[in-house]
């Protein structure tokens, strides 16, 4: 007895095909699910690294699927996992990851499967207590900036292959420990570095413009003749390229015993907008931290944290540098530990926010007038640690990643900021000192959302790359012949089937896990037996 033959006598039923209209290019063997437009499209295996197929039958449960498992990256070591840079790669769908080892500082590019592009490149020797920025840059390439080993910020420049554009350089030779870090790329090109210099035990504002190639843009810029006056935190400078041109660098800035947040407004060229200006609240003998968020409408949030008894607040400005709106308190409760803030833009000038306060963590939205659009998500009610991350992603929702009870987890949000569910994924067991999150395109299926969670803790540094959208996809069955996007697809949706990509274990998938009815499917190998849709 033919398989075939078998399937059909166990199914009552000949083989069926179906024809879908194709949502993107498909070739022969693929599997193809119904979206939500009701188009065919194809998926992947998430048992494997790489490119297999994967039947995306949606289930009402799961909203994450692993698509490259919690990966350490071999080097790393323990001593030096505290701090990591990582970014997206402009113009591509890679990204770079920074870390450091016995050696100094080195980078490790990849694609978003997970697989590295290229052998590790070594940037430079760095200091032992590692602090390194990451920034795309607009045109393509990317830049650092960190704490060499002589102990001064140095910067250097690669292109998106990992290709050495300007070599680890000196930013300024400083007096005393460099504790704070600040890099951004500039939309007109370049990019932009801030640090502190200290000055008869003050820790003086400063930044300095470089173009793609990594050449000084004028003269290093002081941005204040006050600082701070005690040991900055790593987040007390903040620099965020405004849509409209130049920058908006935030910092600590002490004066007596009081510590408060101020800002300035540049253009690409380094000159001051305006004047400087205070923002936020003051506390007494305090470390404060800040954070700045470019909007899409040329304005701009920047927000205030320390472990102080006092309620931060997060305030709006326009391109003029005007408030916009009322501020917008973060806590209610005088005394606790508001330990970070992270935001990203939104369209139409809005932005959303996460934050801790009171032993809780939070997420609201808000519009361009600075106004709350719907209500405060409660994401966790434990003790939440920095650091925290945030993203959003191609759908218009939001994945956040957060360190509490000794592991990282990500949660997901919608785009109105309603919490899907408890957490979605838990990348590491263990308390990350550095985390990041960020949404990725795949190529080889792009309408499926899909981020990457970055982490460095006490014993190593790594990363998890998750798909999500398995609720918004319906199991059809298997592509009879290629087809061109737009074009007729010829769907076998009863009967025995050959993959183009054999499974490495048997795999099988129940209909009952679809919203809507679905594909009732078994696999080994290279071979589907299909039931039908049910």
């Amino acid at each position: 007895m033919q398989l075939s033959d078998f399937v059909t006598s166990i199914s009552g039923a000949p083989p069926i095909n179906a024809t879908l209209t194709a949502g993107e290019d498909v070739q022969q063997g693929d599997i193809i699910t119904i979206g939500a437009d009701s188009l065919g499209y194809y998926a992947i295996d998430p048992s494997l690294p790489g490119a297999s197929l994967r039947p995306m039958s949606s289930t009402a449960t799961l909203l994450n699927s692993l698509q490259a498992p919690t990966t350490a990256i071999p080097g790393a070591t323990a001593a030096q996992a505290a701090r990591v840079g990582f970014c997206k790669l402009t113009g591509s769908n890679n990204f770079a990851i920074a870390w450091q080892n016995s050696a100094g500082l080195n980078f490790t590019i990849y694609n978003p499967l997970g697989v590295p592009q290229g052998s590790s490149v070594f940037v430079e020797a760095a200091a032992s207590q590692l602090l390194v920025r990451m920034a795309a840059l607009v045109g393509g390439g990317f830049a650092l900036a960190y704490i060499a080993s002589d102990g001064n910020p140095h910067y250097a420049v690669y292109t998106n292959a990992g290709v050495l554009v300007k070599a680890g350089t000196l930013v300024e030779a400083v007096t005393g420990n460099v504790y704070t870090l600040a890099l951004s790329a500039l939309n007109e090109g370049g990019f932009v570095v801030g640090w502190y210099r200290q000055v008869s035990n003050i820790n003086q504002p400063r930044f300095a413009v470089y173009s793609a190639a990594g050449v000084l843009q004028g003269a290093i810029t002081q941005v204040d003749t006050l600082g701070v006056n005690t040991s900055p935190g790593p987040d007390s400078m903040s620099i965020a390229a405004v849509s409209g041109g130049g920058f908006v660098i935030a910092y600590e800035f002490y004066a007596g015993t009081t510590a408060s947040s101020k800002f300035g407004r540049y253009n690409s060229g380094g000159v001051l907008q305006g004047a400087v200006a205070a923002y936020g609240a003051t506390v007494t003998n305090v470390e404060m931290d800040v954070f700045a968020c470019a909007l899409t409408d040329g304005g701009f949030v920047l927000a205030q944290y320390a472990s102080a008894s006092f309620i931060p607040t997060l305030t709006k400005y326009d391109a003029t540098g005007t408030v916009v709106g009322v501020p917008f308190s973060l806590g209610t409760v005088a005394g606790a530990a508001n330990s970070g803030v992270r935001m990203v833009a939104v369209a139409g000038g809005g932005y959303a926010l996460l934050w801790p306060s009171a032993g809780a963590l939070y997420f609201a939205v808000f519009n361009a007038a600075a106004v709350q659009v719907g209500s405060t998500a409660t994401i966790s009610t434990a003790s939440v640690s920095v650091p925290l991350s945030l993203a959003q992603l191609s759908d218009g929702g939001f994945a956040a990643a957060i360190s509490y009870s000794s592991s990282v987890y990500v949660f997901r949000l919608d785009p109105a900021g309603a919490l899907l569910g408890a957490p979605c994924y838990t990348v590491v067991s263990a308390v990350a000192t550095n985390l990041f999150v960020s949404a990725l395109s795949q190529t080889i299926n792009p309408n499926v959302i899909t981020y990457v969670a970055v982490y460095g803790h006490g014993t190593s540094v790594g990363f998890s790359i998750v798909n999500s959208q398995v609720q918004k996809m319906t199991l059809a069955g298997v592509a009879i012949a290629g087809a061109a996007k737009n074009t007729a697809l010829l769907v076998k949706i009863s009967g025995v089937a050959t993959l183009r990509t054999a499974f490495n274990q048997p795999y099988a998938t129940n209909n009952q896990g679809n919203a809507t009815p679905g594909q009732k499917m078994s696999v080994v190998g290279s071979t589907a037996v299909l039931q039908g849709v049910q």
